[in-house]
């Protein structure tokens, strides 16, 4: 199979394509014909090395990527639920099992880390959910992150961008206020997904905004961008708020000493990082909301395999709106 490849660790235009083996089908595997895999911030900091820390050795080769959707074309013995020919979408978690990454033809991953594909969702629109939509649910909503409910106000800073647009939407499914910054020309898109404020960062102001329009503050502020761009979110929050700060690994600051400042003030901040342990289930709920039409899929930029190095230049480049996949 065709499969982009990295040697070790460099920038993104270092990456080649190679034909290498189809990976084996273990008996809780699938094996995952690729149609679109989903681009992230996160493939191109792992291509520079920044994600040693938790997948230890990469060998001499690897390939990048994470998010996949496609056809079945394999299942282990121990697999029930899903059959060759089932439409799927997966998240290659390869710190288990050696599944490989999903710039590539094919790709493996445990069964519990994929799920069925409704057939009125395209693949590619699939292809963009697993780590996007994923980490903005769970930011949202898991009990040791924002735990918002029906009636709960939020601001969603970087509401335009991967995780961002997703969980606009996310919120508004669920009965919540929702405030939603992003730049100037992203206004109107942020505005259609269905953000209640919409605010352009540029111009400042963007807690006195936000407290002009919920005078006792939100109950969480889910900031999708980080690295120090909304230096005052805590006082946008009401008493006992929680701060969500989605881990950008490359400009995350002093996660102890925030979270200490927060708690000094009656505050939480908490680093969200993607939690794994129910990408299955969450996956379908997602995909569910999409076929009921309470959440549309993100604009799209594609890319070929071919040019799967451009596409991550593309993604570092910043200022993506939505979502960017390879197709292949």
């Amino acid at each position: 199979m065709r499969a982009a490849i990295m040697n070790g660790f460099d920038t993104p235009d270092t990456l080649r394509i190679a034909d290498v083996p189809i990976p084996p089908c273990g008996p809780r595997d699938i094996i995952i014909e690729v149609a679109a895999a989903g681009v992230n911030p996160v493939d191109w900091k792992e291509c520079e090395g920044n994600l040693q820390q938790f997948y230890g050795d990469y060998g001499d080769a690897w390939t990048p990527g994470y998010d996949g959707a496609g056809t079945v074309s394999q299942v282990g013995d121990q697999v029930t639920a899903f059959r060759p020919g089932d439409r799927v979408v997966a998240f290659s978690d390869r710190r288990e099992n050696g599944h490989n990454g999903t710039f590539a033809e094919y790709f493996r991953v445990l069964d519990n880390a994929a799920s069925l594909v409704p057939d009125d969702v395209a693949l590619a629109d699939a292809a963009a959910i697993p780590t996007a939509a994923l980490t903005g649910l769970q930011a949202l909503f898991r009990a040791s992150k924002a735990a918002l409910a029906s009636g709960d106000a939020v601001l969603i800073h970087g509401a335009s961008g991967g995780v961002g647009s997703y969980s606009v939407q996310f919120a508004k499914a669920r009965g919540l206020k929702v405030a939603g910054s992003c730049s100037a020309r992203n206004c109107d898109f942020v505005r259609s997904l269905g953000a209640d404020l919409v605010l352009d960062h540029a111009q400042g102001g963007i807690v006195e905004a936000v407290r002009a329009w919920m005078p006792d503050g939100v109950k969480a502020v889910v900031d999708c961008v980080s690295g120090g761009t909304l230096p005052d979110a805590l006082d946008a929050l009401s008493p006992g708020g929680r701060l969500i700060s989605i881990a950008t690994l490359v400009g995350d600051g002093d996660i102890e000493g925030d979270a200490q400042r927060a708690s000094a003030r009656g505050f939480e901040k908490i680093f969200s990082i993607m939690e794994f342990d129910r990408i299955g289930d969450e996956l379908a709920e997602v995909l569910g909301m999409m076929s009921q039409g309470l959440v549309k899929a993100p604009p799209l930029e594609t890319f070929p395999l071919d040019r799967a190095s451009e596409a991550l230049e593309r993604m570092k480049a910043g200022g993506v709106r939505g979502k960017i996949v390879l197709t292949m």
